[in-house]
């Protein structure tokens, strides 16, 4: 798994993930994800890469989506593939985090709630 930090918009932070969401690549990617989803801003993360999500990696978004909405800040995810979609839908994470299209749909939506 492999976690890129892309260029930040208006204070949003944005992640790029590419490879499997398993034990092993959860494990590979959470102490920097944990410090990028801190709590500060509001996060942008693009799942184009992201090829397989179990539920350590669903547990790890729900803890960051919780810290977030403690200080009032949300997470996005956008160019999420069907499989990986269909997989946080059935978890029901799809009500906690919200899943659009694309980027520029994401940070609407974010921009809209600031």
């Amino acid at each position: 798994m492999k976690l890129t930090q892309l260029e930040s918009v208006d204070q949003i932070t944005h992640l790029l993930l590419s490879g499997s969401m398993d034990v092993a690549g959860v494990r590979e990617i959470e102490m920097d994800f944990s410090r990028l989803a801190s709590g500060k801003q509001p996060l942008v993360l693009d799942f184009s890469g992201v090829t397989f999500i179990a539920s350590l990696g669903m547990r790890m978004l729900l803890s960051a989506a919780k810290k977030l909405d403690n200080e009032g800040h949300k997470i996005v995810l956008h160019s999420v593939p069907p499989l990986v979609e269909t997989a946080l839908h059935t978890a029901g994470l799809s009500t906690v985090l919200p899943i659009v299209k694309n980027e520029p749909d994401a940070f609407h939506l974010l921009l809209a709630q600031k």
